[in-house]
């Protein structure tokens, strides 16, 4: 589970967008960096632990 920096929303890893940004070049070809991100607003994403998910345990 991901949750979004800019909008808050909570994501599952097969729903994240994935964008690729340029890092440079490596032995002379040009090298990109994938970089998941939140598919409502393209904000960026952190994992959160099962305890933020918003499941009620009680």
């Amino acid at each position: 589970m991901y949750k979004c920096i800019r909008c808050k929303r909570l994501v599952d890893a097969d729903e994240l967008s994935h964008s690729y940004t340029y890092q440079g070049e490596f032995w002379g070809a040009p090298a990109y960096e994938e970089v998941p991100s939140c598919p409502y607003c393209s904000g960026a994403v952190e994992p959160v632990g099962d305890d933020e998910s918003g499941a009620d345990d009680g």
